[in-house]
């Protein structure tokens, strides 16, 4: 049964892992390509990254726990963002 699950999960896991990764590189070219509209965005995300959110309440564990899920969900953004870009290579289209 293990056998089974692997031989099924490979090529989705596999497809997924080169969609990821050529997306990346296709948004890293895409920027480097227009760095004067690239750079602002970089530094507005770096700054979101390190400002705790308004909404964080309590004491130091809270507000670390709000920074965490800030990185979350700009990390899970940033994947999406990037299967999205690569899917295009990978589905042909």
């Amino acid at each position: 049964m293990a056998d089974e699950l692997d031989l099924r999960i490979l090529p989705a896991a596999t497809k997924d892992v080169l969609s990821v990764s050529l997306g990346a590189a296709w948004k890293g070219f895409g920027a480097f390509m227009k760095p004067m509209d690239t750079i602002p965005a970089m530094f507005d995300t770096a700054k979101q990254l390190v400002t705790i959110p308004d909404d964080a309440e309590g004491g130091l564990r809270q507000k670390a726990e709000a920074l965490a899920g800030v990185w979350m969900d700009k990390g899970m953004t940033l994947l999406n963002d990037c299967k999205t870009a690569g899917e295009k290579f990978t589905e042909g289209k």
